[in-house]
């Protein structure tokens, strides 16, 4: 497998994204622009200030954008961390700054749902000491006008990457975790909890979870209605069910 280098010297590029004709438009984290890629050249596609993280294109034809806020050191300190909207005559408005009532610190990437809204995880400032708050990490929701909802608090594990896959079904990576998530259908998730003791017996119950969550996290997210709950750690279980209606031979 080969790769082609397209561009280089560049401050702090992420968040790429495809135009319909072509064009590859980049974050700069350092310079608070949006670069375009065309013909073996890059410029100038938009002045966001601060330091942009994510793209995507909008049906409306704008490139939305996740803005992490000001660059310690830049100067500059007249950026909100929000989501922004680049247009495509390159003018740049705020989509939104809080969500639901909660501030945004630290919007990190973003991907269009099969309900048109915006999905957007928002790293928090749990690790940012840019903020005097320490905010954790969450997931939202947001139509055309910046209003939404808080889908999911993710303290702790600093909810970053995110996507749908074909069957339009939710993914997100939590980099402090070094995990990914999805979310069943828009209202379940599913999680991993290590457990502290292996020789526990009998199924566990919604109190187990509830117990463990608070013990990684502090807080069980008010998890109720689940659809299973497995423990997978008890050996001796596990042995008896795998031997159940079989003969073992050795020689």
């Amino acid at each position: 497998m080969q790769s082609t280098l397209l561009a280089s010297g560049l401050g702090f590029p992420e968040g790429p994204t495809i135009l319909d004709d072509g064009r590859v438009v980049l974050c700069d984290g350092n310079t608070g622009e949006l670069l375009v890629y065309d013909n073996g050249a890059v410029s100038a596609y938009a002045r966001t200030g601060g330091s942009p993280w994510g793209t995507v294109p909008g049906s409306d034809g704008a490139i939305y954008v996740t803005q992490g806020g000001n660059v310690p050191g830049s100067g500059d300190v007249s950026a909100v961390s929000g989501i922004q909207r680049v247009n495509p005559d390159g003018t740049v408005e705020l989509l939104c700054s809080q969500v639901a009532g909660y501030q945004l610190y630290g919007p990190n990437d973003l991907a269009f749902g099969p309900d048109g809204r915006l999905y957007f995880t928002e790293s928090g400032s749990e690790q940012d000491f840019r903020f005097d708050v320490r905010s954790p990490g969450r997931l939202f929701a947001v139509d055309g006008s910046g209003d939404g909802e808080m889908l999911l608090e993710l303290p702790g594990v600093y909810p970053n990457g995110i996507a749908f896959d074909r069957d339009q079904r939710l993914y997100w990576t939590e980099s402090m975790a070094h995990r990914v998530r999805r979310l069943e259908d828009g209202k379940r998730f599913g999680v991993v909890l290590t457990q502290r003791y292996a020789g526990r017996t009998g199924e566990p119950t919604l109190r187990d979870l509830s117990e463990a969550l608070l013990a990684v996290w502090g807080t069980d997210f008010g998890v109720h209605s689940p659809t299973w709950i497995s423990r997978f750690t008890d050996l001796t279980r596990q042995a008896a069910s795998y031997r159940s209606g079989r003969v073992l031979l050795a020689g």
